[in-house]
């Protein structure tokens, strides 16, 4: 997401509040949209400890690098159901990965309204106190949203 996308988006002419948008809104709008949808939007490198079976923290993984377990190198399966990511390995030990995950937002044009639509909303409500955005925006979401696995 760019910063002259934004000011497009936002009708900003000036410069003068590059920074704001650059170090505060963008980062904001992505964070929240990845706390909506659970999937990785910015491309991140992800170090985490999970069990054989147990899910990835982040949806949109795309490539585990590497897994260990006590230090050593192991060989694991990576199974991905309803963009939710699954380690699989022969031990009963906590499994150290590292995996690299996020999604190219020129790939996902909805996916980049919503970021859009939230940049704007956060540049139009600076305050705490100011009225959420309109939970339909989530439809946006729908093709990197993980379901909920109660």
């Amino acid at each position: 997401m760019s910063l002259d996308e934004v000011k497009a988006h936002c009708r900003i002419d000036s410069d003068e509040e590059d920074d704001l948008l650059g170090t505060v809104i963008i980062p904001s709008a992505l964070a929240m949209c990845e706390n909506r949808t659970g999937s990785a939007i910015r491309q991140m490198e992800v170090t985490e400890t999970v069990r054989s079976g147990q899910p990835l923290s982040f949806g949109m993984v795309k490539e585990v690098v590497e897994a260990k377990v006590d230090g050593h190198i192991i060989s694991c399966e990576q199974v991905t159901k309803a963009r939710r990511t699954y380690i699989f390995a022969e031990t009963d030990k906590d499994i150290v990965v590292r995996y690299e995950a996020g999604i190219k937002l020129q790939d996902y044009p909805d996916v980049k309204s919503w970021v859009l639509l939230a940049c704007g909303w956060l540049y139009n409500n600076r305050e705490l106190k100011a009225e959420s955005a309109p939970a339909h925006f989530d439809l946006l979401l729908a093709k990197v949203m993980v379901p909920n696995s109660f």
